[in-house]
């Protein structure tokens, strides 16, 4: 059933969304006098025949001025109809020039010809294209048409506003006509799936479409709506219209609509005869009540856990559970739209599902969970009186004091990696903690410092033994130019490189001495969703390999670690979620725009992504950008945690051209990094297990056996 009321009531704005575009329209600027001044517009509506002498200069100037930016991309053609007092050979000299708001008058480069041509005393038209164009005129600006006919044995005269004498200029115009199409319920809530009302089979809903045009709205015609049905019936509406200024219309109608999925599409008309489609899906069911009821693997209810149920990028619902493990949430039928996402955070870990809805529901999820014990020892003896933390994202998830034995126990301890934080006599000890059974670990903690003597004496024994070690495995020190030597010239100009690894591997200071190395060919855009840039941009100041003062500034930094803390971002560019990866794409795609070509893009990390969103959302997301990053001959390189899935992580090693495996170590010396190639597309490569340290100012410093030439010392 489809209902039509049209709406006379003043309109309800509705929330902002990205608006659709279509890409590039030729669109034709007709010459025209009005109250005795040339201008030129859309509009083929004729005044009747002028003529005037073109051996001076006639300019003709785009009425009104633009209402937003408009990028031309492609050629310029020119139709003209000329005469002459006799039959004659002319030189014609057109250009298009930008006058701006200010007065200054600019030409767009490469858009003026001169060209011969065969003048009679009889009017003809002359077609002139010039291009290839590439060039933005700015908002409020005048697009200006320069036109000057020579001959030396005779008068010129140009013709317009005439049926028989269209004269015109066609231009390039990307995305001039943008449409927003969003829909309201009853309550004036934006929505995208409408709840049924009162146990009927179908819904009320608002349709607006605000459509905006850079040169003007007065060349748009006709708009309807096209409503097509889930049984594929399309049933085309005629809207009220309401002008909203010289360069925005709004289409408005309101509508009840059955159960079912269906597609909105608004169909313009210009003036010219040219449409434009714009629109979206949009989704009425009935929706019903679902309790859930969050517990651990032995059976004990989990109070304030995050519970979150989304559907796409539509629609997400959020609850915290109760003293007793419960939310409820009243959810549509997922008969009409298909599985909704469950993912529930339990002390930072992430327990992804899906959620069928049919009829009122009530589901259980269970988080893996397990006791862990761990014996602290220096030498072999006990440590007692340690405090122990085990953090996830730098927030405390459990904490404890070794008893006389050395021995901590933690209970209920979810899945999962963990930093392993001791502090003992004075001293602090981390490490990387994996928690995935109840068992009982040994932890090796070094002999701290007592005296400054001590200290000394300690380091210098340190340093002995490394030496020694060094000597005996005979490994030199080498830059992180030896990068290049285990990737035969470094990765491809053009590719999808994927570097895996462990908390605390160095997968970010890979990623960030890439980006810095990158800089002597181009520019790079780093993404983060894992620190402040600010940081990042702090630790990459201090790079030994950077060239010239300033020279970071040609980092692009896009923030996405604001928005999980839901702080508000000092950075130019940010994003409101982390995982908005359609506002995400649109933003790497501006800053692409901006940066020109040669630029690398760096992602750190996906693994945010992957614990909230399906794996094959995040690739296909991944495939895209990497698609742009390509074209653009650049390099898309991404970091990931090893603690998500293995299949996920194994479907986005597929997809990357190169893998890049980094691990940390722990044992009876401290901590160890090694890094390995794990795949390189097309060149040969050195797989096999390196050894790193990371050192301030030089970032990731090599060990290997052979002597370090010039180049990597």
């Amino acid at each position: 059933m489809l209902v039509v009321i049209v709406l006379l009531a003043a309109i309800v704005p509705a929330a902002s969304v990205s608006a659709q575009s279509q890409g590039t329209t030729y669109i034709v600027l007709y010459l025209h006098s009005v109250d005795n001044t040339r201008i030129l517009n859309a509009v083929p509506t004729w005044g009747g025949m002028k003529t005037e002498n073109a051996t001076g200069t006639l300019s003709f100037k785009l009425s009104p001025a633009l209402g937003e930016n408009l990028q031309i991309d492609g050629a310029i053609t020119i139709t003209l109809y000329l005469r002459a007092s006799s039959a004659s050979l002319g030189n014609l000299d057109f250009a298009v020039s930008e006058l701006k708001s200010t007065g200054e008058e600019v030409q767009v480069p490469g858009a003026r010809i001169q060209s011969p041509v065969v003048l009679d005393r009889r009017l003809l038209p002359f077609t002139v294209g010039v291009g290839i164009i590439s060039y933005e005129f700015q908002k409020g600006s005048f697009m200006v048409l320069s036109v000057r006919v020579d001959s030396k044995t005779s008068t010129s005269y140009l013709a317009w506003d005439d049926s028989s004498s269209p004269s015109s200029i066609t231009i390039p115009a990307v995305d001039p006509l943008r449409a927003t199409v969003t829909f309201l319920d009853r309550q004036s809530e934006q929505v995208r799936i409408v709840q049924t009302e009162n146990s009927t089979n179908h819904a009320w809903v608002r349709f607006i479409a605000n459509v905006t045009d850079s040169i003007g709205a007065y060349r748009l015609s006709t708009g309807i709506f096209a409503v097509t049905a889930p049984n594929g019936t399309v049933t085309r509406i005629l809207p009220m219209q309401q002008s909203i200024s010289a360069y925005t219309l709004t289409y408005y109608i309101d509508t009840i609509l059955n159960i079912g999925a269906w597609q909105i599409n608004l169909e313009i008309r210009d003036q010219s005869g040219s449409a434009h489609t714009f629109g979206d899906n949009l989704f009425v069911a009935p929706f019903y009540q679902v309790k859930v009821n969050v517990i651990d693997s032995s059976g004990k209810v989990l109070e304030n856990a995050t519970v979150n149920i989304s559907y796409q990028q539509l629609r997400t619902w959020s609850g915290l559970t109760n003293a007793t493990g419960w939310t409820t949430f009243t959810l549509p039928d997922t008969e009409i739209l298909g599985p909704l996402n469950l993912t529930v955070n339990w002390l930072g870990v992430q327990t992804p599902s899906q959620l069928k809805v049919i009829g009122n529901t009530i589901t259980i999820v269970t988080i893996p969970v397990f006791n862990k014990t761990l014996r602290l020892t220096i030498t072999g003896l006990p440590v007692p009186g340690a405090t122990t933390r085990l953090l996830k994202n730098n927030s405390v998830t459990a904490q404890s004091v070794t008893g006389y034995d050395g021995t901590v126990s933690f209970e209920g301890i979810p899945i999962g990696n963990y930093t392993l934080s001791v502090q003992y006599f004075f001293s602090e000890f981390n490490a990387t903690l994996s928690v995935n059974a109840s068992d009982t670990s040994t932890i090796s903690l070094p002999i701290p410092h007592e005296t400054e003597l001590l200290s000394i004496t300690l380091v210098l024994g340190s340093v002995s033994l490394i030496a020694l070690d060094r000597r005996r495995r005979k490994t030199y020190p080498h830059s992180f130019g030896y990068f290049s030597q285990i990737t035969s010239g470094g990765l491809p100009e053009t590719c999808f490189a994927l570097v895996t690894g462990n908390s605390g591997a160095g997968k970010s200071v890979l990623l960030e001495t890439l980006a810095v190395e990158h800089l002597s060919t181009g520019p790079s855009i780093y993404i983060t969703n894992t620190e402040s840039p600010s940081k990042i941009r702090e630790g990459m100041s201090g790079f030994q390999m950077l060239k010239e003062e300033g020279e970071l500034g040609r980092i692009v930094f896009v923030d996405a670690y604001s928005a999980i803390g839901g702080a508000t971002s000092t950075e130019k560019y940010s994003v409101s979620s982390h995982s908005d990866l359609t506002g995400l794409g649109l933003l790497i795609s501006k800053c692409l725009s901006e940066t020109g070509p040669n630029t690398d893009v760096y992602f750190d990390s996906i693994s945010p992504l992957m614990a909230d969103l399906r794996v094959n959302y995040v690739l296909n997301f991944l495939n895209s950008v990497a698609v742009k990053v390509k074209a653009n001959n650049g390099k898309l390189c991404v970091a990931s945690g090893i603690g998500i899935e293995k299949s996920d992580l194994t479907k986005v090693e597929e997809a990357a051209d190169c893998v890049i495996e980094t691990q940390l170590q722990e044992s009876r010396r401290g901590q160890t990094r090694r890094l390995r190639i794990k795949k390189l597309r097309g060149k040969p490569y050195v797989d096999k297990w390196v050894n790193f340290r990371i050192e301030s100012g030089k970032g990731m410093v090599f060990f290997a056996r052979t002597k370090p030439n010039k180049e990597h010392r």
